[in-house]
């Protein structure tokens, strides 16, 4: 399947008689995420794309809503976001974004904006933290991470950090 990838080839869906279902190889890993790995584990990840039924006209409608919806919302949470920013600023200087790269629907990496919610260094200090992982999968989690920053708690208790995703949905990247 990697062969077939690498050349350009279309990946068949994986599940027979479900339609719009393809399952592809993660190829390249965001370094975050491979901190996160087990050796020998990212070989076996894969990354599934579900195409939604519907045609044209549908996507036309869904895509136009898309971009309604998320220039209104952003319009409407531009200063507020602002304001959140400027806290977090103030709080724990630097960048108040953070970004990742995550997948489209249609496989293709894109940039995903949040505010941020822990320290500047918070990559650096992961080691230090990863003893106190509760999670049973790949993913970390710790209920008490010292590297969140107390606006950082507020603003992920209220999913006020998701805000900026706005703008992932407005240039097409998220729905």
């Amino acid at each position: 399947m990697l062969e077939k990838l690498e050349k350009g080839e279309e990946p068949k869906p994986t599940l027979p008689g479900k339609s719009g279902v393809t399952e592809y190889p993660i190829l390249n890993f965001d370094e975050r995420a491979l901190n996160l790995l087990h050796e020998g584990v990212s070989n076996t990840l894969r990354y599934t794309q579900v195409k939604p039924a519907g045609g044209k006209v549908y996507r036309f409608f869904k895509r136009t809503f898309d971009i309604v919806a998320s220039a209104c919302a952003l319009t409407v949470l531009a200063v507020p976001i602002g304001v959140v920013a400027l806290l977090i600023y103030v709080d724990d200087k630097g960048n108040p974004f953070f970004s990742q790269v995550r997948l489209t629907q249609d496989g293709k990496p894109f940039k995903m904006y949040k505010l941020r919610s822990m320290c500047i260094d918070a990559e650096a200090r992961f080691a230090e933290v990863q003893k106190e992982n509760q999670s049973d999968g790949l993913a970390f989690k710790n209920d008490d991470d010292p590297r969140v920053t107390r606006i950082g708690k507020f603003i992920r208790k209220t999913s006020i950090d998701e805000l900026p995703q706005f703008w992932n949905v407005l240039k097409g990247d998220m729905s």
